[in-house]
């Protein structure tokens, strides 16, 4: 089983309000490794930030259910093309994928974390930005998923003030595992393990 990271821009197609709709099966457009994208593959979504603005990162988690093949945009898509709308018209190779989750504000595995993390800042999305499907290692992964399991969920107070070796300050009773796991205070292996967390 591959994981892949699949590319979109904002601009061009409205990922937010799509992911939105919670749709069951999504078509994605598959413009390198048609090949090589099979029924099973794991599929992290990662959104670019566009011009206006938005925390580029990965947003969803998906799998593929079916690999590239020719087959239009689904007719729920087609209202959130904004740029090249030209393209939702056309039958290109696109795989059938079923969205497993949808990251909250909150959880978004943001690109200023990843480009600071030992393993992924090599993201080949992070290294070469204009593709749309990108493969991603095994050892990177690991650390996506681990991190991606984490987002958003909530630190006792004990590892908090163990991972930052500060002062807690009792009025902050919460912080995000996103920004724990990511911060430079917490070690983190090469083989993408989150260290003592």
């Amino acid at each position: 089983m591959q994981t892949w990271i699949f590319q979109g821009n904002p601009d061009q197609f409205d990922l937010d309000a799509y992911l939105g709709t919670l749709p069951t099966q999504l078509p994605w457009l598959v413009t390198r490794y048609a090949q090589q994208i099979e029924a099973g593959d794991r599929v992290f979504i990662w959104r670019t930030r566009g011009s206006a603005e938005k925390d580029a990162g990965i947003i969803a988690e998906t799998t593929v259910v079916a690999p590239a093949t020719p087959r239009p945009e689904s007719a729920d898509a087609v209202p959130f093309w904004r740029g090249n709308a030209e393209q939702a018209a056309q039958v290109l190779p696109r795989a059938l994928l079923r969205l497993n989750r949808v990251a909250g504000t909150r959880e978004v595995l943001r690109r200023e974390w990843l480009v600071q993390d030992p393993v992924l800042s090599d993201l080949p999305n992070l290294k070469m930005a204009a593709g749309t499907n990108y493969p991603v290692t095994p050892q990177q992964a690991a650390r996506l998923y681990a991190l991606w399991s984490r987002t958003g969920q909530l630190v006792a107070r004990r590892e908090r003030r163990r991972a930052l070796g500060v002062r807690e300050d009792p009025r902050h009773s919460r912080i995000s595992l996103a920004w724990l796991a990511c911060s430079s205070r917490v070690p983190v292996d090469r083989e993408g393990d989150p260290g003592s967390l």
